[in-house]
């Protein structure tokens, strides 16, 4: 069911690295040690695409209480050598990436006494694999991977799974390899039976349902055999039913159609979010000058050349860490700018595989006109 990291498009495991940097950079009442990636990736489908929808990265965390940053680190060189960014916190809060491991890797076997580390957590990243969905489209750092849990349940069960499907926002379904349902997480949405000849003719117009208990009890009740009235507002007083469907297999062959047009609707919810990837790909990744940017390597035999009419503009310094992927500081290094100027920076890896990022560089002052 899961294969390695390196088998996916490289843009999708930078698209999620860059998500946990940024958010362990965020402040918070905790902060991470050091964050781990799985050597592999789940992938994830749904019932209206052919190919893989997305893609699961797991991540494991040693996390370090706010509190406990305030400690001499002079004496301690293993603690020196994989925590000192995150430990100078809150002026500093560079995050560290693990290597992809199984969980406990990046844990070194003795750890020094002035830690005192609180606990270690396991968390996930769901990568969309194109626009039918946000690019991260769902992300928890407190809760098993969804595909772990599904596992747990598979093994008490005394069943293997071949496929996990995203139903919803936080509704998965595993199934085995006959297609028979194993188990599911969160709520499998409803298909509600719609006046498809109607649709073109209400969607500018306004109005809603909503379901109320019949009685008081029933609304303190938390049995699902609970009777609820339907009223209608507004302009859109047209009638509807739930449809029931009995089977799993029945829904994943009706769910294209039957949620044609909530999928739409989330795909142009999505599409600003997108936009921005796209400039960003297209027109790069600002910095400003004399600020330290921060980049991680997916790879300790990495190597990175600049180019470009703002390369010689920028210091470029490679931090290697014991127990975490390589990371790259950018700073360029200028007194002023009259307009913005662009640099990339390459990435090759060791298997051939390339990333070019590229990156404009501004004064704080200066207007972008890039777009």
């Amino acid at each position: 069911m899961k294969i390695p990291v390196e088998a996916i498009d490289l843009k999708l495991w930078r698209k999620a690295i860059q998500h946990l940097q940024s958010l362990l950079e965020t402040e918070t009442n905790h902060i991470v040690n050091i964050a781990s990636f799985s050597p592999t990736v789940c992938p994830i489908y749904r019932p209206d695409l052919e190919d893989v929808a997305y893609y699961e990265f797991e991540v494991y965390f040693q996390w370090l209480k706010r509190e406990e940053t305030e400690v001499d680190i002079s004496s301690t060189k293993e603690l020196a050598t994989i925590n000192v960014s995150s430990l100078t916190y809150p002026s500093s809060r560079r995050a560290i990436l693990g290597r992809p491991s199984i969980p406990g890797e990046f844990v070194t076997s003795e750890q020094p006494s002035i830690l005192s580390l609180p606990f270690y957590s396991q968390g996930f990243i769901i990568v969309a694999t194109g626009e039918h969905d946000f690019p991260i489209a769902h992300c928890s750092f407190n809760r098993p991977p969804v595909s772990r849990q599904f596992e747990t349940w598979a093994q008490e069960v005394d069943r293997s799974i071949s496929r996990i499907y995203k139903l919803d926002s936080l509704s998965y379904v595993a199934e085995d390899f006959s297609g028979e349902l194993i188990t599911h997480s969160g709520q499998i949405p409803i298909p509600i039976n719609l006046p498809t000849n109607e649709l073109e003719s209400l969607r500018d117009s306004i109005g809603s349902a909503v379901a109320e208990p019949k009685t008081q009890d029933q609304a303190n009740s938390t049995s699902s055999s609970a009777e609820y009235e339907i009223s209608f507002s507004g302009e859109n007083n047209f009638e509807f039913e739930l449809r029931q469907v009995s089977k799993w297999q029945e829904l994943r062959e009706i769910y294209p159609t039957a949620f044609e047009f909530h999928l739409q609707a989330l795909q142009s919810q999505a599409a600003s979010s997108w936009q921005v990837d796209q400039l960003a790909e297209e027109f790069g990744e600002g910095i400003f000058a004399n600020e330290t940017y921060s980049i991680v390597l997916l790879s300790d035999t990495a190597t990175t050349e600049l180019s470009g009419d703002g390369a010689q503009m920028v210091e470029i310094n490679r931090i290697e860490h014991s127990n975490a992927l390589p990371t790259l500081e950018l700073v360029a290094n200028v007194e002023s700018l009259s307009q913005e100027t662009r640099f990339n920076l390459q990435i090759s890896y060791e298997n051939g595989i390339q990333e070019e990022l590229p990156f404009f560089i501004v004064m704080p002052d200066t207007p972008s006109t890039g777009f």
